[in-house]
């Protein structure tokens, strides 16, 4: 046979290969090597997943993806192990070994020994060790190839190898001459519907003919019939050349299933009770809840404490049969309600109202003796006492959540407050009762609508009088009030309003009372009780008139104002004067004025201004009305010179659209000039200068001014920072920085990495990304910064396709790139078989597998390394191995 091979080329790309993280995901397969017999099992187990791909020497064993399988047959398992997204080989294969069931005969296959004694020599093959049977009893002691048989009987035998065994493909039938005799047994039987059997064993031969009901089974020769048809069955037994009937036939009926119900169909419990649930037509019985079997309960009563579904299957000797019916079980809560009110009280002879919630009727105690027929939700309680409740809702009862307590009240007693008065014209006075909690008050024996507690206002003349209740009970007061009326005092304040200087006094008269109080501002002026009043204070007086018993405000009030000392200042408090000029001084705070000089009277001058032509101490007394003060302040005056001074720098040089700031002395406020031209809103010391040119100032002292001494030249250079393009540079590989050619010196910073940060042209090594900052001095004395960002490459691959040739090209599959350390490199076939693993730098799959050539296929491979720049990468992929 001719055989062709077709070379499939690929064109591959190197990239970086990005996957999910299933590093985390691994397993194993238990047992890792295994023997079984033929015809038994081992169970594999794998971990790591949830679920599983099950292979056999490469190929996939449809329908297995559980974590165990039952393995008979020999070979390499393996198995990838699956989580999410992820599939990942487990750690190990595992290796079954079957080891075939020995097998072997007995020889001679037949044989007889004759009436009287004698023996026949039994030899079996196929194994190292032997277990004979005579009529399928154990022949203790004889475990080697042959048996010397004395007996008549069918000889059998177990073959032993290592750990299996087998039973020899035949017996040995051994006879005698006389008819052989048996058995048949079980002698009756019965088989359940729905495919049951039952085994009959016939006794007495080596081979045998089953019949039922008379009619032969055909091809039933052996010693056992499973049987599925009730009937009589009998047997003909052969031994040798000799036959006979078995002693007895065996009796087999057909059952019928077993039935049954389960009563009630449908129940109710009250909550923390039971129902008690019966099943017929067995004699015992398996009890199920919702579908889960009840443990333990196999009566044909079942107690139930929780809601569900109960169903029964029927057990009838070997027989099962299902109940026709299910029980649905319900719970009916509890009764839950109270007793209201919770605590009350009951008068003498009278009775109070208690009402029960929750239920349909009620069972009433009282200090826990039953209330006899009372049922209702409302009973009406006469008795103090502790008042408890049995709420009834169907079938179901619970107690009442509260108890209510019932108490008896006293008849209340108190009296009113005071028992006599007078109430003034226009006003009111206040009644008090004691002794309950509300109240019905009276009028000359006329209730007074709405008044109902402890205290009564009153405008009226009259005798007043009080029921007291107290909860349900009430009673008269002891007493009653007697209120007679008065008039009010009327009277006023005399002056109306008055001024008063600080120090000085005022007299207000009252009239109208024989008594007095007297208020400043509504507060009370202590001890002042007479009719007049000496005030030294501005505010508003009142007064309260006293007449006998009542009271009345005055019928005006006064208002008393402080007549304000004068004050003010003199402005400027300092000034001076050019030579030959004067300074204007201003007083304030008065209708006028009397101006002095170091303390001597200025004649004639008395208004607000004065102008100062002389130098010296200058104050003012400030008069308004009757009052005077001295001002606050003085101004003192003094002859000023005229102002010089200079601008500095002497020359200033603007950078790149900048600035230089100018400063000027010798005055308070200056008037610049650039080129002869003011510029205007420019008056303070500094200038910031944006525009080339002369600058000049007029300095300013007080009132006198003065041109600057000297004249500034300011010139300017375009010279601003910039950002170089972004420098890619390899890890601790050096490589060139340049920064523009503009300056006379350079200063790179930070200096980190750098091979000279002084230089125009340094070289940078670094294993970061790094932001360099370099500032440049230019010949005129500029200093400009540019910036420039270095960053790291760093790269970790695997190539999608290999070609070990050992060409020296290609030769290995491995990662490749910036990496610092390997925690694990592993290569998988497509049935998840592990072909090649390290931790090594640089070291590669070749292609091979015990030293055998793979063949071309896509791999799987899972990597799991820290890059150069300290970083942990997980990657997977799949690489073509090509040849």
């Amino acid at each position: 046979m001719k055989q062709f091979y077709f070379l499939l080329l690929f064109v591959f790309t190197t990239h970086l290969l990005v996957a999910q993280d299933c590093g985390t995901i691994s397993g194993d397969v238990t047992p890792a090597n295994t023997t079984i017999c033929e015809g038994n099992s081992v169970l594999l187990t794998a971990t790591g997943g949830s679920s599983y791909e099950w292979h056999l020497n490469g190929m996939v064993i449809d329908g297995e993806t559980t974590s165990t399988l039952s393995a008979t047959l020999p070979g390499t398992y393996s198995v990838i192990i699956k989580e999410g997204e992820c599939a990942v080989p487990a750690s190990n294969t595992a290796s079954v070994n079957v080891t075939p069931n020995p097998t072997g005969t007995i020889s001679p296959a037949t044989g007889s020994i004759c009436a009287g004694g004698g023996a026949v020599t039994l030899t079996a093959t196929g194994g190292d060790s032997y277990t004979w049977y005579l009529n399928n009893v154990e022949i203790p002691g004889q475990t080697s190839n042959t048996l010397s048989a004395t007996q008549a009987g069918t000889y059998s035998a177990i073959i032993r190898q290592g750990d299996c065994s087998a039973a020899a493909s035949n017996t040995a039938n051994i006879t005698s001459s006389p008819t052989p005799t048996g058995t048949i047994s079980p002698a009756t039987g019965s088989i359940c519907p729905g495919g049951g059997t039952i085994r009959l064993t016939a006794t007495g031969g080596d081979t045998y003919t089953w019949y039922r009901n008379g009619v032969e089974i055909a091809g039933e020769t052996d010693r056992r019939i499973d049987v599925s048809e009730g009937g009589s069955y009998s047997v003909l037994i052969h031994q040798g050349n000799c036959s006979g009937q078995a002693s007895n036939t065996s009796e087999i009926t057909e059952a019928a299933s077993p039935t049954g119900a389960i009563t009630p169909a449908a129940a109710t419990f009250c909550e923390g009770g039971s129902v008690m649930l019966n099943a017929t037509g067995g004699d015992s019985y398996r009890w199920f809840r919702d579908g889960n079997r009840i443990n333990g309960q196999t009566g044909e009563t079942l107690s139930v404490n929780r809601e569900g579904t109960y169903t029964v299957e029927i057990n009838q000797g070997d027989c099962v049969g299902v109940g026709t019916n299910s029980a649905v079980v319900t719970m009916t809560a509890r009764p839950e309600g109270n007793i209201a009110p919770a605590f009350t009280s009951v008068c003498a002879g009278g009775a109070v109202e208690l009402t029960a919630s929750g239920g349909t009727s009620y069972t009433w105690y009282l200090n826990g003796a039953e209330i006899a027929g009372q049922t209702g939700a409302v009973l009406n309680a006469t008795q103090a006492g502790l008042y408890s409740a049995t709420i009834h809702d169907g079938d179901c009862s619970a107690a009442a959540e509260n108890s209510s307590l019932v108490t008896f009240t006293p008849v209340p007693v108190g009296n009113i407050s005071p028992a006599t008065g007078t109430v003034c014209e226009g006003q009111t006075t206040i009644l008090t009762a004691t002794g309950g909690n509300s109240y019905a008050w009276f009028k000359n024996g006329v209730e007074i609508a709405g008044e109902t507690r402890s205290t009564l206002e009153i405008s009226e003349a009259g005798t007043y009088t009080a029921t007291i209740k107290q909860g349900v009970c009430s009673g008269p007061a002891l007493n009653a009030a007697v209120i007679t009326s008065a008039p009010l005092p009327s009277g006023s304040i005399t002056p109306l309003s008055d001024s008063i200087c600080p120090g000085a006094s005022t007299v207000l008269t009252a009239t109208g009372g024989t008594s007095y109080t007297w208020f400043r501002n509504g507060n009370e002026i202590r001890r002042e009780t007479g009719a007049a009043l000496t005030v030294t204070q501005a505010g508003t007086y009142t007064a309260t008139i006293r007449q006998g018993g009542c009271t009345a405000p005055a019928s005006n009030s006064v208002a008393i104002t402080l007549a304000t000392v004068p004050s003010g200042t003199i402005t400027p408090a300092t000034a001076s004067f050019c030579p030959g000029g004067a300074a204007v001084l201003t007083a304030s705070g008065g209708a006028s004025y009397s101006w002095f000089l170091n303390g001597v009277v200025i004649a004639g001058q008395n208004g607000p201004t004065f102008n100062a032509i002389l130098p010296g101490k200058y104050t003012a007394v400030i008069k308004q009305g009757e009052c005077s003060a001295p001002a606050a302040n003085s101004s003192t005056v003094t002859v000023a010179t005229t102002p010089t001074g200079i601008i500095s720098p002497a020359s200033a040089i603007i950078c790149g659209g900048g600035s230089t700031v100018l400063t000027a002395t010798g005055g308070t406020s200056y008037t610049w000039l650039l080129n002869d031209v003011v510029i205007e809103g420019q008056e303070s010391a500094t200038l910031t200068a944006t525009q080339p040119g002369d600058y000049k100032i007029i300095i300013r002292n007080g009132t006198c001014e003065g041109p600057g001494s000297n004249t500034v030249k300011v010139t300017a250079e375009d010279v601003v920072g910039t950002t170089y393009p972004t420098v890619t540079a390899r890890i601790d590989v050096a490589t060139p920085l340049e920064a523009r050619n503009i300056g006379v010196s350079y200063e790179w910073t930070p200096p980190t990495g750098l091979s000279n940060p002084l230089s125009r042209t340094p070289t940078v090594t670094t294993n970061s990304d790094k932001l360099y900052i370099v500032k440049i001095t230019t010949q005129s004395g500029c200093v400009v910064s540019d910036t420039v960002a270095v960053t790291i490459s760093s790269t970790i691959f695997v190539a999608t396709g290999f070609t070990p040739n050992s060409n020296g090209k290609n030769d290995l599959l491995r990662p490749v790139g910036a990496l610092k350390s390997i925690e694990s490199f592993r290569v998988f076939n497509r049935w998840g078989q592990l072909m090649f693993q390290t931790n090594q730098i640089n070291a590669g799959w070749d292609g091979k597998f015990k030293g055998e050539l793979q063949r071309p296929d896509a791999y799987t491979w899972y990597l799991i390394a820290t890059g150069t720049d300290g970083k942990t990468v997980k990657i997977s992929g799949k690489t073509y191995l090509i040849r």
